[in-house]
């Protein structure tokens, strides 16, 4: 269609313009061979120069000195990714490649290469990972399927966290205080010897917010305990957060401007407390290396939203066995099973209507395979494949006829991808495979018949290119979706709205990304994300939808970095974000008149380094902007938003030792 030509014609252009720029950077030191980053991706660490999917890799320190206060905050800075606030928690959505408000189902999240998204509609909770626990973040961009399993469609987000190293020790302590009576301390500590070793990171955050009602008290623990063995680490991981929070509702269009910090729901908090543990190891033995994950999660919540109330519990247990054999430098295969049990209870209370409760038990078994070889020294060949049995029993405990469901759903899902190496500095590669999401207990709940599987055919060009100081990251991509699980609303489904099986739908786009550094003082930075969302047919009550855009998905975004090192140990960046226009949610029609505004923000961040000590001083928001990053369409009498901060301060200390 027209508009695919389009995007590969945009790719193509950008590969041509970073050929042509990084022609001209080059640096007798060009040749300078570094340490190749580690990477789990393939769910066993390896170099990512193994990789032949586009991994993108960012150290835990990139994050920590980037002056975002959160993950989401930090990752919608990457192309592609975008996060909105949607009731006024630290566990913002994170969309990729434009689903809009099922970005956070679309999107797979993993803790040390385990699932930490949720099987009902609720963002993972990403507040409860300490920043100062990150060793890096690898980012899968429309990949994840083939090993993960399903709600990888937009891609795969892992975040790994630090472990002891043998024979070593450290500790820092921090503490900082900003705008809206906002303060936070956090300590961690590391101790190893040749045999054993154990790292610790804790926090608490607290902060009256922007908002009216919107105060939040935030604690986290991580711990990692580990045994060095000979032939690989035995772990024990322990994770936990404990979040209390306001909630301050939406403000309706005459609000925003008459009282945009207030509040109509001055009695509505919600809790949230959550548990992982994960046991596991990795032994090799000559090309063979073996590795095994026994995890178990928590996931208990209380919410009281005026006049009733929500109370949530739910768990999974996962195991998940794998191998990989190595022929030689250049073929690696991996292959494994998923075993996991999904349980999940829940009661509310809203009058006049009567109680509900409900139960769901949901059991995933899976068998996956990846194989990556070498056709020669310059092209890489990836080919991987997973069957994956979900049985979903939903029990609906309301009134005095309690129902029972049953879904049992036999799922597929393919990757071919290969890259080809054109030089040290130049690499293009492509990909194509399918993907699928099952409906979560929130989406299966008040249907009549269950919802069917949400399955994607994907297919992916992009190019790489690298020197010394220079490194730009091209990509064209386009997903043909079809029974994409969604909510519409009453004007669309009568009379009360619903979630259904979409009419067929696309995602394509364009992502650049690109890094200069000038002789070591001077780093600048930036990203473009070009996203197109559209149903491809359908109607809904009689109307036509055929090339509608979905709701909440900018068109356009970008970002600018600059980092300037004026002398040892100062560091002073400034970002500047632009977000374009995008359709309110519930306008599938497209018919609603108003598009959500643009915005651009601009941060500033300034760390200085003295001896053990670091000094950091954020600006959010310098120019005061008044944005949101979710509405809605309400027809009460127009829409209603969230509205995000005004321009904010920090400052903190960290004392390492």
């Amino acid at each position: 269609m027209a508009t695919g030509r389009m995007v590969i014609a945009a790719g193509s252009f950008a590969v041509t313009f970073a050929t042509t720029s990084l022609a001209q950077d080059t640096d007798p030191r060009d040749d300078v061979v570094v340490d190749d980053v580690v990477v789990t991706a393939s769910r066993f660490e390896e170099e990512s120069a193994n990789q032949p999917i586009g991994v993108q890799v960012i150290s835990g320190e990139q994050v920590r000195s980037s002056g975002a206060r959160t993950l989401p905050e930090f990752l919608t800075r990457s192309a592609g990714i975008y996060s909105r606030d949607n009731f006024g928690s630290p566990n913002q959505q994170i969309d990729m490649r434009g689903f809009g408000v099922t970005g956070d189902q679309n999107t797979l999240i993993l803790l040390d290469g385990q699932r930490i998204s949720e099987n009902e509609l609720v963002p993972a909770d990403l507040a409860s990972i300490p920043l100062s626990s990150i060793d890096r973040i690898e980012i899968l961009r429309g990949s994840g399927t083939v090993l993960y399993g399903g709600g990888a469609t937009a891609g795969t987000i892992n975040i790994v966290t630090n472990g002891a190293r043998p024979n070593s020790r450290s500790a820092s302590l921090k503490a900082g205080a900003g705008t809206y009576n906002t303060y936070e301390v956090s300590a961690s500590a590391s101790i190893a010897s040749d045999k054993v070793g154990a790292t610790f990171n804790i926090g608490q955050f607290d902060s009256d917010n922007y908002r009216d009602n919107n105060e939040l008290d935030q604690r986290n623990f991580l711990g990692d305990f580990r045994y060095f063995g000979g032939n690989g680490p035995v772990y024990l991981k322990i994770n936990m957060g404990d979040q209390d929070l306001r909630l301050p509702g939406a403000r309706t269009e005459a609000q925003l401007t008459t009282d945009r910090r207030g509040t109509s729901t001055p009695n509505d908090y919600s809790a949230l407390r959550t548990s992982r543990v994960n046991l596991g190891t990795s032994q090799r033995y000559g090309a063979l290396e073996a590795a095994i994950d026994l995890t178990y999660r928590e996931r208990d919540s209380f919410a009281v939203i005026q006049p009733g109330s929500i109370d949530i519990a739910g768990n999974d247990t996962a195991l998940s066995p794998r191998i990989k054999f190595s022929f030689g430098v250049d073929h690696e295969m991996v292959a494994g099973i998923d075993l996991d049990e999904w349980k999940y209870t829940t009661s509310s209370l809203f009058p006049p209507f009567p109680a509900s409760a409900a139960g769901s038990n949901q059991t995933n078994s899976a068998l996956y395979a990846k194989d990556t070889f070498y056709l020669t020294p310059a092209t890489q060949i990836s080919l991987g494949g997973r069957l994956q049995r979900t049985d979903t029993t939903i029990d609906d405990l309301s009134g005095t006829s309690p129902t029972r469901r049953e879904q049992i759903d036999d799922l597929d899902a393919w990757e071919v991808a290969l890259r080809q190496q054109i030089n040290a500095g130049i690499s293009f590669y492509a990909k194509t495979g399918t993907s699928f999401r099952v409906a979560n207990i929130d989406e299966n709940r008040f249907v009549m018949t269950p919802l069917q599987p949400q399955t994607s055919r994907d297919a992916e060009i992009g190019a790489d290119f690298g020197s010394y100081r220079s490194s730009v990251r091209v990509a064209a991509y386009h997903m043909d979706i079809n029974n994409e699980i969604a909510f519409l609303p009453s004007d669309v489904l009568p009379p009360f709205g619903g979630n259904i099986n979409l009419p067929p739908t696309l995602r394509e786009g364009v992502e650049l990304e690109a890094n200069w550094n000038k002789d070591d003082w001077l780093i600048l930075s930036g990203q473009y994300t070009y996203t197109v969302a559209q149903y491809r047919e359908g109607s809904f009550g009689g109307v036509d939808v055929s090339g509608n855009n979905i709701p909440l998905v900018p068109r356009h975004r970008a970002g600018v970095t600059a980092t300037v090192l004026p002398t040892p140990g100062v560091n002073i960046s400034a970002t500047v974000t632009y977000v374009g226009e995008q359709y309110y949610d519930n306008d599938q029609s497209n018919s609603f008149g108003q598009l959500m505004p643009d915005y651009t923000l601009v941060d500033l961040a300034a760390i200085y380094n003295t001896g053990d000590w670091t000094l950091e001083a954020i600006a959010r928001n310098l120019f005061n902007e008044d944005y949101y990053s979710y509405g809605i369409v309400t027809n009460n009498p127009t829409f209603s938003a969230y509205p995000a901060f005004e321009r904010n301060f920090l400052l903190s200390a960290r004392y390492q030792f």
